[in-house]
């Protein structure tokens, strides 16, 4: 995830820090806010792509 290449990264947490990777290593943590938060965007993105029912 840190090859120079044009990508899109979506949901909680953080890829990496001053320190160093974040995810996917020992140090790797979400807070619950940002799960709620993530969870919030696709629940309204699904609902304007199916419309109202």
């Amino acid at each position: 995830y840190f090859a120079p290449a044009p990508t899109v990264v979506f949901g909680p947490g953080d890829l990496a820090d001053d320190a160093g990777a974040v995810a996917h290593s020992e140090r790797e943590y979400v807070r619950v806010r940002e799960v709620e938060a993530a969870a919030e965007t696709v629940e309204r993105s699904i609902s304007r792509l199916l419309g109202p029912r």
